[in-house]
C-alpha cells in the first residue's frame, strides 16, 4: 500500500530463528511469515536482519547469509558483531547482496556500545553512506547513554535507536540531529505525537520488531497519533526511502 507517493517500509523485522531461550523458542520468522503480515499491515517493504544468535561467528554468518539471500520485498541488513568484524567481508556482501543498513546488538553480542570499540564499524558506515541500527533498552548495555556517545563522536553517521519505548531516546535525538529513532514498542500513539512535537517527523521511522511485535499494532499507532497526514506519510516510509538511498 502506498500512502501519498510514499511506499510503507517496516524499519525493523527479523528474519530466521532465534538462538535458544529468546522469548520462546518456537517464534520464529520465515520468508512466508514475513510476506503474509505485509499483506496484512499493507507494508510494502521490511527492513530485514538476522535473529539473535550464539554470539559465535558461523553462527553470525549463517544468520547474515539467510538474511540476503532472501527472496522478497526486502532490504537486507548486516548483523555485526563487533568481536568478529571483518572489514573486507563485510564490504563484500554489501556491494554483492546489496546491504542497506548495518544492525548492532550490544545486549546480545555482550558489549559496551562505546565510540572506541565501534570506531571502525561506524567509520565504515560513513564511508559507504548506510546506516547503523542499534538495539536500546534491556539493561546498561543497551542504555542510550552509549549510543548518545557514539553518535555525537561520529556526526556524520546515520544512527538509528531501535524502540520508542522509553523518553531517552528522544533526549539523545533532540541534542544531535544524526539520530533517528524507530518507533518499535511504542506502547501508545501518544508516544508517537511525543517524539515528533520533541523532534518533528523527519527523523522517525515505522518499526514493527516482527516477529516479537504485530506490525499491524505497531503501524496502528502512527494511524491514530494525532499528528499531520504529511508526518505520517514521511514516518511511514518517506524517512527510510531517503535515509536508505531507496
Amino acid at each position: 500500500m502506498v500512502v501519498g507517493e510514499c511506499m510503507i517500509i517496516d524499519f525493523h523485522t527479523h528474519l530466521g530463528k532465534p538462538k535458544k531461550g529468546v522469548k520462546k523458542p518456537e517464534i520464529s520468522s520465515g520468508v512466508e511469515d514475513i510476506i503474509k503480515i505485509q499483506k496484512e499491515a499493507n507494508i510494502d517493504k521490511s527492513v530485514i536482519f538476522a535473529m539473535p544468535q550464539e554470539p559465535f561467528l558461523e553462527k553470525n554468518k549463517e544468520a547474515n547469509m539467510e538474511v540476503f539471500t532472501a527472496m522478497g520485498p526486502f532490504i537486507p541488513f548486516i548483523w555485526i558483531n563487533p568481536y568478529f568484524f571483518d572489514k573486507k567481508e563485510v564490504i563484500d556482501s554489501i556491494k554483492r547482496f546489496n546491504v542497506r543498513g548495518v544492525k548492532l546488538h550490544s545486549v546480545f553480542d555482550g558489549y559496551y556500545p562505546s565510540p572506541k570499540f565501534l570506531k571502525d564499524i561506524i567509520e565504515l558506515s560513513v564511508k559507504l553512506n548506510i546506516p547503523v541500527l542499534f538495539h536500546s533498552l534491556w539493561g546498561d548495555l543497551g542504555d542510550v547513554k552509549h549510543i548518545e556517545k557514539v553518535a555525537e563522536s561520529f556526526p556524520r553517521a546515520k544512527i538509528v535507536i531501535a524502540h520508542l519505548k522509553e523518553s531517552g531516546c528522544i533526549d539523545v535525538a533532540k541534542k544531535l540531529d544524526n539520530v533517528y529513532i524507530d518507533t518499535s514498542y511504542c506502547p501508545h500513539p501518544r508516544g508517537i505525537e511525543q517524539a515528533v512535537k520533541a523532534i518533528g517527523a523527519e527523523r522517525i521511522l515505522f518499526g514493527s520488531d516482527f516477529p516479537f511485535n504485530d506490525p499491524v499494532v505497531q503501524k496502528m499507532m502512527i494511524e491514530r497519533a494525532k499528528i499531520k497526514e504529511r508526518d505520517k506519510q514521511v514516518i511511514l516510509g518517506g524517512n527510510a526511502i531517503k535515509l536508505l538511498n531507496l
